[in-house]
């Protein structure tokens, strides 16, 4: 960190971070994009939010209600996300959104406060913290959700490389490449970059890199950095000097695809149908004399239509008739009931005529 120098009103009379007038044009100035730099004059002081466009130099700031001390920029909620330190309050997580407020999300440890460096990856803001990597999550609340140890790294700023990796730039005119995973960092050297301590940086597409490189008198100046091949870093803007700076990229809206015109079906003309001539009427032969040609009757039927032809008769089915049942009576409960009085009545009448024959024979 630096004193400060000049206040904001002085970066906007001194055209700060807006393009010289032999700027070269960006790499690819098809993918669009906004440069994006939160800038803090005094300590604790409320920071400024400067919007420029490095196709055209021109910029846009606006005032925010808090310090923040590191910044990155979230595509799918369309904001940025960021560190402050808000005085007794502590460290708190906080969010600008695209053409609207910014908002408290919540607080964060006070440990925190030492973050120097930070990105956002998947929806999550990245920092770093002395030896480590910090990961704070958003969803529900904002809280640590990951610490990586990856031993010092001089490195002011980080950003996000697109493949789960950090990039930044050296003290010593490098490129510094971050595994998250492993603590590993490679050093590439980058022709026609100058050594400073770059303190803000920011991803612009998978081939360029800005970043603000802080002279000894706090004066920062912006170079566009190339992530592939071996082209040379180059000079695109300067900034007064400012106590603390970071930078995040916003990208553009994705154009959309020009619409198809549709693919003319091509038209196939009808077949001409042959037509086969009519016959020539033959001549009529002569009648004899004395005889009558008989009348032609004409056809009854109109011309192009077909005789009535008669439905067909449905089809004679045969069905199968039940066959007569023989009258089979059926026994009835009285006549059941008749029937058992009648053998209880015959056998009675069967035992009494034994009694009287075996008395009779008694008596004999």
């Amino acid at each position: 960190m630096i004193m400060p120098v000049r206040g904001l009103a002085a970066l906007a009379a001194a055209g700060a971070l807006a393009l010289p007038a032999d700027a070269p044009a960006p790499s690819d100035p098809a993918l669009g994009g906004t440069l994006l730099t939160v800038v803090t004059t005094t300590p604790l002081g409320p920071s400024d939010l400067v919007a420029t466009d490095p196709r055209t130099g021109a910029s846009r700031t606006r005032r925010l209600p808090f310090p923040v001390t590191t910044l990155g920029y979230d595509p799918v909620g369309h904001r940025a996300l960021g560190l402050a330190v808000r005085d007794a309050r502590g460290v708190h997580l906080v969010a600008v959104a695209d053409d609207g407020p910014a908002y408290d999300l919540g607080g964060l440890p006070a440990w925190l406060a030492a973050a120097r460096a930070g990105d956002v990856v998947a929806g999550r803001l990245v920092v770093l913290v002395g030896p480590a990597v910090v990961t704070v999550a958003v969803t529900p609340h904002p809280h640590i959700a990951a610490v990586r140890p990856v031993g010092p790294l001089p490195l002011g700023d980080l950003a996000a490389d697109g493949t789960g990796g950090l990039v930044g730039v050296g003290p010593t005119g490098t490129l510094a490449r971050l595994d998250p995973a492993t603590g590993t960092v490679r050093y590439t050297r980058v022709p026609g970059l100058p050594a400073g301590y770059a303190d803000a940086v920011a991803r612009a597409d998978p081939t360029t890199l800005y970043a603000w490189l802080r002279g000894p008198a706090g004066a920062r100046t912006l170079w566009r950095i190339p992530l592939r091949g071996n082209g040379s870093a180059q000079r695109v803007g300067t900034m007064p000097a400012a106590y603390d700076a970071d930078a995040a990229w916003r990208p553009g809206a994705v154009a959309s695809p020009p619409p198809r015109s549709p693919t003319p079906t091509p038209t196939t003309s009808p077949t001409p149908t042959p037509t086969t001539p009519s016959p020539r009427p033959s001549a009529p032969s002569p009648t004899p004399s004395g005889s009558t040609a008989a009348p032609v009757v004409p056809s009854r039927t109109p011309p192009g239509t077909h005789p009535a032809v008669p439905a067909p008769s449905p089809p004679h089915h045969r069905y199968r008739t039940a066959e007569p049942v023989a009258y089979r009576p059926t026994m009835t409960a009285a006549r059941r009931r008749w029937l058992i009085s009648s053998l209880a009545l015959l056998l009675v009448a069967s035992l009494l005529a034994t009694r009287v024959r075996r008395l009779r024979a008694a008596r004999r």
